[in-house]
């Protein structure tokens, strides 16, 4: 049921799928600023799960960067000049190994500053 709401909002024929192995949803690259910010406009707060490795420096074509694609130590807060987290507010951030993979997990909601 869940999955069918979120494809309400990834227009794409891959839409959501289910990763059983990390025990998530994912959705495509592109698709995650505009799925977080339609589930925001609906939701008080909303948990964002995003793979980095903490071995990768974060560099000038991290922070340069236009899109949010990041998997650096920075967990993506210089991504951009952190431009791509505009208007939110962190919560509660945790970080996990699932297996060999390092994952932060941030709860946002909307923040009162623009």
């Amino acid at each position: 049921m869940q999955e069918m709401h979120l494809k309400e909002y990834v227009s794409t024929r891959q839409g959501p799928q289910w990763d059983g192995q990390q025990g998530c949803l994912t959705i495509p690259k592109g698709h995650f600023l505009n799925l977080a910010s339609k589930l925001l406009a609906r939701n008080q707060r909303i948990v964002i799960g995003r793979e980095y490795d903490p071995l990768e420096a974060c560099t000038a074509s991290c922070q340069e960067a236009e899109l949010p694609i990041c998997h650096c130590s920075c967990r993506a807060r210089y991504h951009g000049g952190g431009r791509w987290m505009a208007g939110w507010a962190i919560l509660e951030e945790r970080d996990t190994r699932i297996g060999r993979q390092s994952w932060d997990w941030i709860v946002v909601t909307l923040s009162d500053s623009p």
